[in-house]
């Protein structure tokens, strides 16, 4: 069990206090045959709930994010010429830093995207990271981390898609100014990952494409989302399509604040599936190519 430093802030122990808890205690996925035809890649687990067709909503409370509301407002408060020391080519990594409403070079968002995001990953060294956002990777990190690796297990345990390889975590923190009318918020992607997850619950305001192409609004919820990414799409072969998802129409004179977890495979990883073998630096290269 994990427990909180007492030399910590107060929201972070609140945080550790609730990763420390035992939330899977009912979790019993229902076996899967081999030989059979009829069950879906993913069927259905007795701890969620698939809202759609890679989307579920987890059976566990979500977590508290005022700690990383407190520390992404400080560092936006920051004059822009300060901000601007920690956009994507300056600290030396594809992903890890901050990206701006129209900024061309931003890997994390497109110029049109009006929003605010720092994206950090365990790829870059955190001591490089803003005096706000830094946090103590024994506790914070590792707790979130430990939560994810298990509703993953769980998630996969009755996959017929076996693979092996390395994941990483990334953590993106991503904030839509007020404005005075409503506004439509971030473009429809798919993400990098092989899972994204919302451990912060969910607003109601992302939306998702289903099978027909049509459009429908993530369920608002205090309870934990977990939706598929493109690397599952890529590994997979397309067999299980990654979750085509947006920002909706955001309202006026309401700023929103989201906070998302992504794994992805490490760019220096080698995963195997089906007898082949996939390069995870060229994966990386095939999902930036998907915007170009």
């Amino acid at each position: 069990m994990l427990m909180a430093d007492p030399k910590m802030p107060k929201n972070q122990q609140a945080m550790c206090s609730f990763m420390s808890k035992s939330t899977y205690t009912k979790l019993q996925p229902t076996a899967i045959h081999s030989n059979s035809s009829e069950v879906p890649i993913f069927a259905m687990m007795s701890y969620s709930v698939q809202i759609a067709q890679g989307l579920w909503e987890i059976n566990t409370d979500k977590c508290q994010d005022m700690y990383l509301r407190e520390g992404f407002s400080a560092f936006l408060s920051r004059p822009k010429e300060e901000r601007l020391k920690f956009i994507q080519k300056n600290l030396g990594n594809t992903y890890d830093g901050y990206s701006f409403p129209n900024q061309e070079d931003s890997f994390n968002q497109a110029p049109e995207d009006e929003l605010h995001s720092f994206v950090i990953t365990s790829l870059e060294k955190h001591c490089d990271l803003p005096e706000e956002l830094k946090f103590d990777q024994s506790t914070l990190w590792q707790s979130l981390q430990g939560q994810v690796n298990e509703i993953e297990r769980h998630l996969l345990i009755e996959t017929r898609i076996a693979h092996e390889g390395d994941l990483t975590p990334m953590l993106s923190c991503n904030y839509y100014p007020a404005k005075k009318i409503a506004w439509k918020g971030l473009e429809e992607h798919p993400d990098i990952s092989l899972f994204t997850h919302f451990p912060f619950g969910s607003d109601g305001l992302t939306e998702y494409k289903d099978q027909n192409g049509e459009w429908h609004p993530f369920p608002k919820t205090d309870n934990w989302l977990v939706f598929t990414g493109y690397f599952m799409e890529y590994i997979s072969q397309g067999k299980v399509k990654a979750l085509q998802h947006r920002v909706g129409v955001l309202p006026a004179h309401i700023e929103r604040f989201a906070f998302a977890w992504f794994t992805i495979p490490h760019p220096k990883s080698q995963w195997i599936h089906g007898g082949k073998t996939i390069n995870g630096a060229d994966y990386h290269q095939a999902y930036l190519a998907l915007f170009e």
